[in-house]
This record gives C-alpha cells, structure tokens and sequence, in this order.
C-alpha cells in the first residue's frame, strides 16, 4: 500500500499535525491517541513528536511473542520518552493471548485484548451460539453476485434469513453468552 503512494508517512503526519493543532485550540487537557500507519504497525509515520499529552498507538495480531515483534515500539517510546498503547490485538489461542499479555507486561505497555465478543469462536472474551439458520446468510455472502440475475437466483429465503437475524441478536445478549475461561484467564483476569 505505501509503495503506491510514496509520500503516504508524510502525508498522514501532516494530517495528524492539523488534527492536533485545531484539538489543541479548543482542548489542552485531554490525552490524544495516535495510531501508527498503515493498519497502525508504522510508527515511521510520526517524524516529531507533535504534543506531549499524545498516547502512540499500535495493532499487532498473528506473529511468535517475542521481545523482537514488540521492540521497534519499545525503542520508539524510550528515545522518546512517550506512552505507547496496543489499542487491537489478541484472536487468538488462550496460550497466545497469556504470552503475549505477559511481555506487553514486562515491558510496561497498556493493552486492548479484543474482541470482546465473537459467535461460535473462543478467541474472545465472551461467545455466543451461532443461528440455526445462520448458514444460509453465509452461504449468500459468499455466492455469485455477478448480476442482478445471480443476486435473485441465490438470495436465500427472507423469511430465514429474518429468523436468523432475528436470533443473532437474541442469542448475542449478555445473559445468553458464556466466557471463554482459558482467554480470561491469559489476561490474568478472574473467571466468575
């Protein structure tokens, strides 16, 4: 992505500048968070410190925790003597989810473990049943949408699809989920 627009660290920091100086007109207290570049993993994109109540904030998912996948942002808050925050990470196994909690940890940087919730899937917090019918949702996503005749040959049943819909969100209320223990738990938080 950054190969086809060369200048894009720049163009973006010249954004993030603006940003801060009209927040900063009308708001010198609250904290800013800023994320890096390109799906906020570039902190080259931060070419001056632009304010210093700014949090700089990284994602990072699907990588072997160790010191070296989190290094280029531990030196980045040492030579600048910042906060850094990873706002998205986690989906992952339990075991993944404790390692990598424990050397954000050890290296004193604040985290977001998401998601909270995901449907039929134990790498979040929370889970939910997935629809009966929710397949034929699905199967439509995935089909051939190539015309309009293909979109009416393949769309699925509205009725169905209704009561799919319907229980998605019955089945997605709090009192109808259940936790993910083994995921609570690598966060080093206490299962009810």
């Amino acid at each position: 992505f950054t190969e086809q627009i060369p200048d894009y660290n720049h163009r973006l920091f010249m954004l993030y500048q603006r940003m801060v100086k009209d927040i900063r007109s009308v708001d010198k207290e609250h904290t800013i968070f800023l994320n890096g570049s390109v799906w906020a993993g570039d902190f080259g994109v931060f070419e001056s410190i632009l304010d210093d109540n700014i949090v700089y904030e990284f994602h990072k998912y699907w990588f072997d925790v160790e010191q070296g996948a989190i290094q280029k942002y531990v030196d980045f808050r040492d030579e600048h003597n910042v906060p850094i925050y990873i706002g998205e990470t986690g989906e992952n196994t339990d075991e993944w989810v404790m390692d990598f909690r424990l050397l954000l940890d050890q290296n004193n940087i604040n985290w977001c473990f998401w998601p909270y919730k995901k449907m039929d899937n134990t790498k979040g917090i929370m889970n939910f049943t997935m629809p009966e019918d929710y397949a034929a949702i699905s199967r439509y996503s995935q089909s051939d949408r190539s015309s309009f005749e293909k979109i009416r040959e393949n769309m699925p049943d509205r009725t169905t699809v209704q009561k799919a819909l319907n229980q998605f969100l019955e089945n997605c209320l709090y009192e109808n989920c259940f936790q993910n223990k083994g995921y609570i738990e690598g966060l080093g938080l206490t299962v009810e």
